[in-house]
């Protein structure tokens, strides 16, 4: 194998998990800031405040922008995976290769007969 082939190879692995993880942290933060949100929301209209109105309006619009960003980062992921593959295959290597024996193997589901 080639050395640039491993290059590129860690480069995707690397990119492929930044972006995962970049993409699950903002739809988690867009979740939260959802719910600040809407219960903002509610507390604005129960006591008549424009400003809890305000930071409602606000806290929701950050929710968008963070779930906008959290699906780039999920589109770029799979980019990374598409290339990942390409290179993969490429070098005759199947990218759904099981793991290797000096893995730990998962833990043996139990068969209905068994529950």
């Amino acid at each position: 194998m080639q050395p640039h082939y491993v290059a590129d190879i860690k480069t995707y692995l690397k990119d492929k998990r930044s972006w995962r993880v970049t993409g699950m942290s903002f739809e988690t933060m867009s979740k939260i800031l959802l719910g600040i949100g809407s219960v903002l929301s509610f507390s604005a209209g129960s006591f008549n405040n424009q400003l809890l109105s305000f930071c409602a309006g606000t806290l929701s619009t950050l929710s968008l922008v963070a779930l906008q960003f959290s699906q780039f980062s999920y589109r770029e992921m799979k980019k990374s995976n598409e290339e990942l593959t390409r290179i993969l295959q490429a070098l005759r290597i199947d990218p759904t290769m099981p793991p290797s024996p000096s893995s730990p193997s998962p833990s043996p589901s139990l068969s209905p007969e068994q529950v």
